[in-house]
């Protein structure tokens, strides 16, 4: 993580090895946050979960898993698609994730061979 402070401005950026995240602030706008979340390209997540399935990177850790790395983008094409993704009730959300991540159409989201 890393910070820097420059003419009443504040800032904060950590990397999760798939996002970068970046929070402002500038003393001039008291309460204003600026939080601005970037990611590589979709082909580079892509690839990368491919690589993580063909090399077995990703142990299953049974509760709480890693199985799978979907871009932004694609992810709210999802809600869309599959509404269920957005419900109140975390049965119903994770039923249709079960569902979409089996589908060998998801499967290029998969950090793991199968789900």
């Amino acid at each position: 993580m890393r910070h820097s402070h420059q003419w009443g401005t504040a800032r904060r950026v950590s990397y999760d090895g798939v996002f970068k995240q970046e929070v402002a602030t500038q003393a001039h706008e008291p309460g204003r946050v600026v939080v601005n979340t970037t990611q590589p390209d979709k082909h580079l997540i892509l690839e990368r979960n491919k690589q993580i399935r063909q090399n077995k990177l990703e142990r299953d850790l049974s509760f709480g898993r890693h199985v799978a790395c979907i871009p932004v983008e694609d992810l709210e094409v999802l809600k869309r698609k599959f509404p269920e993704l957005t419900a109140r009730d975390g049965h119903t959300r994770t039923r249709m994730w079960a569902r979409i991540l089996k589908s060998p159409e998801y499967k290029k989201y998969l950090v793991v061979d199968k789900y």
